[in-house]
């Protein structure tokens, strides 16, 4: 006959369980959630060769944080340190780069950009964010293991170019065999690499090169007039063409409007150049959403298009 037994528990046996259960989830939890910066040991290999620090680097989420000056230095950049402000600004290759102590909010050449984590004092060190560091300073940077962050020189510098407060880069169109300057801090926007600007939840402006075939236009007055119609035919009413007016980009003539698009819940500006070669078309479309800085923006949209060389 098999047995049954029955086991009777009591309130303070039920107590002594609970509060096992209790501590061993705490434990679970503080071993689990642990901070990675005394936890984690961090190497970093530069073009191959591992870095040496008197402060070894520490991971946070998945940025790599390292000793501020031999890291700098070992770049290639010159660094300063502000110690009113306690900012980092350092300098290679016309980009500028500064960082301040707690403070998330970075800036490449004058352009903001918001950190995962921000610079910070350890054992009396300066620690700054080591991939965002290297990759503004044209690095690759990638993991060979967990625990092993690899920095490596890109093999094509690209050439910059200053206008005003501003560096531009200089970038090929391959599939075009075109080239054209652009803000260092404006991004590509679309996988053919064509169309570049800025898109955040504030700013969004960019500039969209396209290149026709005009078999049918023999001429650029043909196809400004052709085209202005085009957008009378897409937009109707809503659209008010400006004044045009005439341009000359590296022996390249050409033509520039404006086109205010009113639809019931928004304005759109957009600014259109036009330029014919050998019965192609090339047709740079700039468009913006912040009117207060369409003076500022009109100048960028200058700068680039007067870099285009076909």
């Amino acid at each position: 006959m098999d047995t049954v037994r029955f086991f009777l528990t009591t309130g303070a046996e039920i107590m002594k369980r609970y509060l096992l259960l209790f501590c061993l989830l705490l434990l679970c939890s503080t071993t689990t959630f642990a901070s990675p910066i005394e936890n984690t040991p961090i190497e970093v290999f530069m073009d191959g060769e591992v870095m040496t620090f008197e402060t070894s680097p520490i991971l946070v989420g998945e940025q790599v944080m390292v000793p501020m000056r031999p890291f700098f230095e070992a770049l290639g950049t010159q660094v300063n340190w502000i110690q009113d402000t306690r900012t980092v600004v350092a300098y290679k290759n016309n980009m500028f780069i500064k960082l301040q102590i707690e403070n998330t909010e970075a800036y490449k050449n004058g352009k903001a950009f918001t950190l995962e984590f921000p610079p910070t004092i350890r054992d009396n060190r300066t620690l700054v964010p080591a991939q965002f560091i290297a990759e503004t300073f044209d690095m690759k940077s990638s993991w060979l293991k967990p625990n092993q962050l690899n920095l490596k020189s890109r093999t094509n510098i690209p050439e910059y170019y200053r206008f005003g407060d501003y560096f531009y880069k200089k970038i090929s169109l391959a599939n075009h065999g075109l080239s054209l300057s652009i803000p260092n801090y404006w991004d590509t926007l679309d996988e053919a690499n064509t169309v570049y600007g800025v898109k955040t939840e504030l700013d969004d402006y960019y500039v969209d090169l396209t290149v026709q075939s005009l078999d049918q236009i023999e001429s650029l007055d043909q196809y400004l007039n052709q085209y202005k119609q085009s957008l009378i035919d897409l937009y109707g009413q809503v659209v008010t063409i400006h004044k045009t007016v005439s341009v000359n980009y590296n022996s390249l003539n050409g033509y520039k409007f404006k086109a205010t698009i009113a639809f019931e819940d928004s304005t759109e500006e957009h600014i259109y150049y036009l330029f014919y070669d050998h019965l192609k078309g090339y047709l740079f479309h700039c468009s913006y959403n912040n009117e207060d800085a369409a003076k500022e923006l009109g100048d960028i949209f200058d700068n680039v298009v007067s870099t285009f060389k076909s």
